[in-house]
């Protein structure tokens, strides 16, 4: 009989058990669900405030450029025209109505968190400064508002002035390129320079070397030479000149440290200028006579 009741027994108590570790997860599952949904709740609002200051802040930035015109417009003292006032005040109505709103949505907000379990210090802070900024720029308005009504702007002289000035920029504009044009010519001309080489007869017979004899060098470029046989070159972008001949004789002054000849492979010279300023410093036209 003992060995029957003492299985009984245990089966019992194990019923018992499990019957209070269900009740048991019931509860935490109901638990853990309400706090899923507290959690959501919280995220839920956590965006709808963002999306709000987002929105506010999106306007602010939106009103900024209407806000300077509106602040430029409303300094000149000069009379505005009909359509110009009439843009104006719509300009300062819309504005004054878009701070309304968003003071009034940051305010709901605001209200709103104090029954929310919501407990961010930053994004109070945030609340304040944008209310703060609101208010500044709902007194602003006013202010312009009022400049509006108690005087007329001078529009008319403002664009009078633009126009004058853009004249003035348009004169300076056209005199500075023409400066730029000058210079670059000048700049041109100061980087010319001109070179020939060829045989003595050749050279003698353009008049770039005249006179000479037994006992007497002949001179070089003294008389009317022909100037349309030289060829006529950029300093800066000259850096080599083919001679093609075996032997070069210079009858112009170049400081010899800035340059050098060189021989290919079949003996024929290439004048190489090492340092195109030294070597024009003495004079910006080259003889050189070649055999």
């Amino acid at each position: 009989m003992k060995k029957i009741l003492l299985p009984l027994l245990a089966l019992t108590l194990m019923v018992v058990s499990c019957g209070k570790s269900a009740g048991v997860y019931k509860q935490l599952a109901a638990q853990n669900d309400s706090l899923k949904l507290a959690h959501e709740k919280t995220v839920q609002e956590f965006d709808q405030a963002l999306g709000l200051i987002n929105e506010v802040q999106f306007g602010l930035t939106k009103m900024k450029d209407t806000e300077n015109y509106l602040k430029v417009e409303a300094s000149q003292g000069k009379e505005l025209t009909p359509t110009t006032r009439e843009q104006m005040t719509a300009d300062m109505a819309m504005i004054a109505q878009t701070l309304k709103k968003n003071k009034e949505d940051l305010t709901k907000l605001k209200f709103g968190l104090l029954n929310s379990k919501m407990e961010s210090k930053q994004l109070k802070a945030t609340i304040e400064r944008l209310m703060s900024e609101l208010d500044v720029k709902t007194k602003l308005v006013a202010d312009l508002q009022t400049q509006l009504l108690d005087k007329d702007v001078k529009i008319g002289e403002l664009v009078a002035k633009t126009e004058s000035l853009t004249g003035v920029v348009n004169t300076l504009s056209q005199e500075s390129q023409k400066q730029r044009d000058e210079l670059a010519s000048q700049d041109k001309s100061l980087n010319m320079a001109w070179y020939v080489f060829g045989s003595k007869d050749e050279l003698k017979k353009q008049n770039v070397i005249t006179g000479g004899g037994l006992f007497k060098s002949a001179d070089v470029l003294k008389k009317d030479f022909n100037k349309e046989y030289f060829i006529s070159i950029d300093i800066r972008n000259t850096k080599s000149i083919e001679l093609f001949s075996k032997k070069a004789k210079f009858l112009t002054t170049h400081p010899v440290a800035s340059y050098t000849l060189e021989k290919d492979n079949a003996g024929m010279l290439t004048l190489k200028i090492s340092d195109y300023k030294t070597f024009w410093s003495v004079s910006h036209y080259l003889v050189i006579q070649v055999d």
